[in-house]
């Protein structure tokens, strides 16, 4: 194996979640973890229009806090591609 076998988009699951999105024309995206009880919206220096807003009903009725990610932890996830290619609202859980 080499470096080259690691990375984003190299696992088959990876790989559909990709081809997923890139197929449909989503407005919005939600994913939960197993950690849970947070909700982060946004990715680093990027906003998408309304993230915060949509992210603060989102912990209303969830009761889970939502919570600015810190720069250096965000890097290379979902949601992050997801925020910085289409500009759109991520929330994640």
């Amino acid at each position: 194996m080499t470096l080259l076998d690691f990375g984003p988009l190299t696992e088959p699951e990876s790989l559909a979640i990709y081809n997923f999105t890139l197929s449909h024309n989503f407005g919005l995206v939600i994913a939960y973890h197993t950690q849970g009880k947070e909700i982060y919206w946004n990715f680093q220096n990027f906003n998408p229009p309304r993230g915060f807003y949509i992210g603060t009903q989102f912990a209303k009725v969830s009761g889970y806090n939502l919570t600015n990610v810190a720069y250096n932890s965000s890097f290379a996830g979902y949601k992050d591609w997801f925020i910085q290619d289409f500009n759109r609202p991520r929330i994640y859980n």
